[in-house]
């Protein structure tokens, strides 16, 4: 700081001069330690929540101002406003300046706010039943009411779109996968995270389809049917199913994961007035189960 001297005088205009030497002496010091210079471009990454208050030492080149009351103002719609800088703003340029509000001097440049922050994503996996053969994210969260079948991702600034691809793998009686038996087979789908911004996560869900075995087949009960319309067809009469998540799933025919062949033989015993009765026959083989001369066989 500039030492000044002031010497009394009789003068009252001369003591008054005095004054006015040293306060200019004064401000052109502060001045002088208030040199401020700013980086053409800085580049802000926003933070895990989507927001950044840029601060004097993000912008500026060296210290310049130690004594300085300093603010970091951006440029907006032609108006200054504080720096702060979220979502909204991402990909733009923006211009920007600090400012000493002991001695007005201010320097300026360019900031570009970017997200640079992938989205997190956690995958849970699923078991299903052998007899479940749709297993789109929709149709479990929807119809199975699995409240896992999509990832949980946190993305800091909001917006995402997620897909997923699909390898099916079908297992013998004795297969494995990931320590687990009884399997039937199972699905590796490995999803993909991508925000606004292009950056990228991923994980890996596996759902799989565990084996039911003949004793957990359930077979339809007897039916009567009307001769006028005397449609005997599986279809209408009932199949064998096996029964999870509180649905039915038909086993027949063959339209399953499970390991399980079912088939029928019908008997036709006639009875009066036209009239006949079906004594229909299920046959379930499972080809993970020795057979046995006992139900279930």
């Amino acid at each position: 700081m500039a030492k000044v001297t002031l010497l009394l005088s009789s003068k009252p205009w001369a003591s008054l001069l005095a004054l006015v030497i040293l306060l200019l002496s004064a401000q052109s010091s502060a001045t002088a330690q208030c040199s401020l210079a700013c980086n053409d471009l800085v580049q802000i990454s926003l933070d895990g929540d989507c927001e950044v208050e840029v601060e004097p030492d993000m912008i500026l080149e060296g210290g310049g101002c130690p004594n300085g009351n300093l603010v970091v103002e951006m440029k907006i719609n032609g108006a200054w406003i504080p720096a702060i800088v979220n979502g909204n703003h991402i990909n733009q340029t923006i211009q920007t300046r600090v400012r000493d509000l002991v001695t007005g001097n201010y320097c300026w440049g360019y900031i570009l706010v970017e997200d640079k922050l992938a989205p997190q994503m956690v995958c849970t996996n699923i078991t299903l039943s052998c007899g479940i053969t749709t297993y789109t994210p929709q149709y479990l969260e929807d119809e199975l009411n699995i409240a896992t079948a999509y990832p949980n991702v946190i993305e800091n600034c909001g917006n995402y779109t997620s897909s997923y691809i699909d390898n099916y793998t079908d297992l013998g009686c004795n297969g494995t996968i990931n320590g687990l038996n009884n399997i039937s087979a199972y699905v590796r789908r490995t999803w993909t995270a991508v925000d606004q911004s292009g950056n990228t996560a991923s994980c890996t869900q596996f759902i799989y389809f565990q084996r039911r075995n003949v004793s957990q087949v359930l077979f339809p009960a007897d039916i009567t049917i009307s001769c006028e319309n005397p449609d005997a067809d599986p279809s209408i009469t009932g199949t064998p199913y096996i029964s999870d998540f509180g649905k039915q799933w038909p086993l027949y025919p063959q339209n399953t994961f499970c390991e399980l062949n079912v088939v029928y033989s019908d008997q036709t015993l006639p009875i009066c007035d036209g009239s006949h009765k079906i004594l229909r026959t299920w046959t379930v083989l499972d080809w993970c189960l020795p057979t046995t001369p006992n139900p279930p066989s």
